[in-house]
């Protein structure tokens, strides 16, 4: 830091000769000037110190006199560049522009590859992209790369998972298709949901949530993503897990027209049973009516403060 402070504020290297130098080195020390690189050569002494020291040094340029001589050998930092960079404005001016043109490009992507594909060609993907508004020339921020990847993982039905990676000006759609396995098929996947409704509880062992309870959710939305970003590496895994939703449908079923109703009276007949432990004894001996609405009301025997069973 501090040779980069001396480059930008300018400094330069002086040579001191004559008789006892050495009291040159007391002035700059006694007037806090900055020295440092002391060589000593044969007849003289070389140090370098910063442009605003050596300006001060005609201030006892009287008390060094004739005996002691200063010669500026060397000139250094951004400041000696001042002369130069004026004359050469206009290269000055392309530089500047230059960067700022590079600064803004890479705002916006310019390149799109896709990823990871054997099945499904390359234009099919790009062509995808262009319908959801992702084409070269998008602002990079502009771009929400997770709703991308649902959507084109619903255009395909080859597709197992899909993400959206940029990198700089550069935007890589990374597929993985998928395929048909023997046995229990753990090939990467989403849960989507079967029904519209509201999420009541979620379980789930593998994979990320999309959604939280009392979210409602549409037929065919991501409850499960099979799409497992760390902040460093994104990985596809099996999603797996139990989506519970609160759903409203409608059932049609074809029944007779003819059909039995039943309209209470207004009459009302006791019976009375006593149940032990599951066993129901009658204490009545008329029977009931098979074709009467039966309710049960149930009281139990106290006994000594306390509830019989």
């Amino acid at each position: 830091m501090v040779s980069l402070y001396r480059f930008v504020t300018g400094y330069v290297k002086v040579s001191i000769s004559g008789d006892h130098p050495e009291r040159f080195l007391n002035l700059c020390a006694k007037d806090g000037l900055s020295v440092w690189r002391i060589e000593r050569k044969t007849d003289s002494i070389c140090l370098c110190m910063g442009v605003s020291d050596y300006l001060k040094m005609s201030r006892f340029r009287k008390k060094i006199g004739k005996d002691i001589r200063v010669k500026l050998l060397e000139k250094h930092g951004l400041p000696m560049f001042k002369k130069t960079l004026i004359k050469r404005i206009g290269v000055c001016v392309g530089i500047i522009v230059f960067l700022a043109i590079n600064i803004v490009m890479a705002q916006f992507i310019w390149q799109i590859d896709v990823s990871g594909n054997s099945k499904i060609k390359d234009s099919d993907v790009i062509s995808v992209c262009e319908e959801l508004g992702i084409t070269t020339g998008i602002y990079r921020k502009g771009i929400d790369t997770y709703d991308a990847a649902q959507k084109l993982a619903l255009a395909f039905d080859d597709i197992a998972w899909v993400s959206l990676n940029i990198e700089g000006s550069k935007l890589t759609v990374n597929i993985s298709e998928a395929t048909a396995t023997d046995g229990e098929d753990m090939a990467p996947r989403n849960i989507i949901a079967s029904y519209d409704g509201v999420v009541k509880r979620l379980e789930v062992t593998a994979g990320t949530k999309n959604v939280v309870i009392n979210q409602a959710v549409r037929k065919g939305e991501l409850l499960v993503s099979g799409v497992v970003d760390n902040g460093t590496v994104t990985h596809f895994v099996h999603a797996d897990g139990l989506v519970f939703a609160q759903t409203h449908r409608s059932f049609t079923e074809k029944v007779d027209k003819t059909f039995l109703s039943c309209r209470q009276n207004g009459a009302l007949e006791t019976r009375k049973v006593f149940e032990f432990f599951g066993f129901k004894i009658p204490l009545y001996l008329q029977g009931a009516d098979n074709e009467n609405n039966t309710f049960f009301t149930r009281n139990k025997l106290k006994m000594f403060g306390g509830e019989l069973p």
